[in-house]
């Protein structure tokens, strides 16, 4: 069956989106194949771009029948899912009829993915056609490394949250033996050590954090006022935290500022959750210029002032 959603993938690629599509020799690596945008060029010449996706193929009639109205449900392995998460490069799952020759696809990321104790699933929607999505893969290849614009939405966020001077400290003025947390971050007079935790997996892990918590025990700044521990997410339902998470966040050990912080991916924005579900965006003093909804936030396309696109 791998061979056979292979040719029905190529055919797509080549024949419906005009991309290109590499096959990979061997499929025991977790990635079948890769697609290239490909954009039209001078004298009717197809150009390749160099923006990629990463492609994991599963062809077969079981993969369709865990079916509901709108989607298909997918699960795999946590050892596959670390390998998709890790890559340079997006990674998407599609699924292959046999029969149908129909393609459907989801992008791996932490916002759709929910764990099932040692295993994991995802939904791939009924609407994602692959053969109707040329503009959805080409959006999806164009975007940077995640986790770079991830750092870099979050310290935008801290520059236009703090009414007070933001610094972050380059490499040259770390600690020469320091290993602790990803920034020397100063707010006004105070200096902070600032730990970004992606949720990796759409959830928190306690033994991340306890690491975390770990980590600046042993590797503190003696002039620093403690740590501030940026929790990033892309979908509220990752701040569920359990008795464990909570515990370490509540630590009384050390001086722990937690910040829970959305990023929607579409627009590379950060805001900051709150207890009521709403997203504090774009401050005046420290305080909201305005909010809205998580999921009015998670589906938005618009670009913040502060953020102009290349």
């Amino acid at each position: 069956m791998a061979a056979l959603g292979v040719r029905i993938v190529e055919a797509i690629v080549h024949d419906d989106l005009k991309f290109l599509f590499r096959a990979k020799e061997r499929f025991d690596i977790g990635i079948d194949g890769e697609i290239e945008i490909v954009v039209d060029g001078p004298d009717n010449k197809r150009l390749g771009t160099g923006r990629l996706i990463a492609v994991q193929i599963k062809c077969g009639y079981h993969y369709f029948k865990e079916e509901k109205d709108e989607h298909f449900i997918f699960r795999g392995e946590l050892k596959h899912l670390d390998y998709w998460l890790s890559s340079s490069l997006t990674v998407i799952v599609i699924l292959c009829h046999p029969d149908t020759r129909m393609a459907y696809w989801a992008e791996i990321n932490p916002g759709l993915i929910e764990r099932t104790g040692s295993a994991w699933k995802i939904m791939v929607p009924k609407a994602s056609s692959l053969l109707k999505s040329q503009a959805a893969i080409r959006t999806v290849a164009g975007r940077s490394y995640l986790r770079s614009v991830i750092d870099l939405a979050v310290q935008a966020w801290f520059h236009a949250k703090c009414t007070e001077r933001v610094e972050f400290s380059g490499i040259g003025s770390m600690p020469r033996e320091w290993s602790g947390t990803d920034h020397l971050i100063t707010i006004g007079e105070r200096e902070f050590q600032l730990q970004l935790i992606i949720a990796r997996y759409g959830i928190f892990e306690g033994d991340l954090l306890s690491n975390v918590i770990r980590s600046y025990r042993v590797n503190s700044i003696p002039s620093t006022a403690g740590i501030i521990i940026a929790l990033v997410a892309e979908h509220p339902s990752a701040f569920n935290f359990s008795d464990e998470v909570s515990a370490l966040l509540s630590s009384d050990h050390i001086p722990i500022e937690v910040r829970r912080l959305l990023f929607n991916r579409h627009t590379c924005e950060i805001g900051e959750l709150t207890a009521d579900g709403e997203v504090e965006l774009e401050y005046d003093g420290e305080k909201p210029l305005w909010s809205q909804s998580w999921d009015s936030f998670l589906n938005s396309r618009r670009m913040p002032h502060y953020i102009r696109p290349l």
